[in-house]
């Protein structure tokens, strides 16, 4: 089919049954597309989330060797980032 191969005409499919439903049916589908958007959203504020935590965890862990190799507080904050009180509770 057309569809296949091209993306215009396959979007242009989709609206013309978008615009064919009867407004239970469109709610409904719209209903589908909100949920949809809103799990993915979520997803994507998760993941960047975890990333975030997983680089801080990484720099506590270098922090830590750092500090047990005799490193002082100020070149520890100044190689990892963290902060005054972040490295003093490590």
């Amino acid at each position: 089919m057309a569809e296949d191969k091209n993306e215009e005409v396959k979007k242009a499919g989709i609206l013309v049954d978008e615009m064919s439903m009867d407004p239970k049916e469109r709610e409904l589908y719209e209903a589908r597309l909100m949920a949809k958007y809103n799990y993915d959203s979520g997803m994507a504020g998760a993941r960047e989330a975890g990333i975030v935590e997983g680089e801080k965890s990484k720099e506590r862990q270098i922090a830590k060797k750092l500090k047990e190799m005799g490193m002082s507080n100020k070149e520890i904050m100044i190689a990892t980032g963290l902060s005054e009180e972040e490295v003093k509770n490590i």
